[in-house]
């Protein structure tokens, strides 16, 4: 039997938290939106968009794959 702490936490709550709802794709971004959100459906694709090219440029970054550092 399940304690009422445990069976009110929803599977969305209890996994790990991931930039863009957990998808890796500009579809599954989009699947988060919802028409009662403060931004338009194209809003919403241009900000899934840069948050996946942002994400792409940090892990190249890890690698030491992204732009050069300019010296100062």
């Amino acid at each position: 039997m399940s304690s009422p702490a445990s069976s009110s936490t929803s599977p969305t709550e209890a996994a790990p938290s991931t930039a863009g709802g957990g998808g890796k794709s500009l579809q599954d971004c989009m699947a988060y939106w919802d028409r009662d959100t403060h931004m338009t459906k194209a809003d919403w694709k241009a900000a899934c968009a840069r948050s996946i090219n942002r994400l792409a440029d940090l892990k190249l970054e890890a690698v030491g794959l992204g732009p050069a550092k300019s010296k100062p």
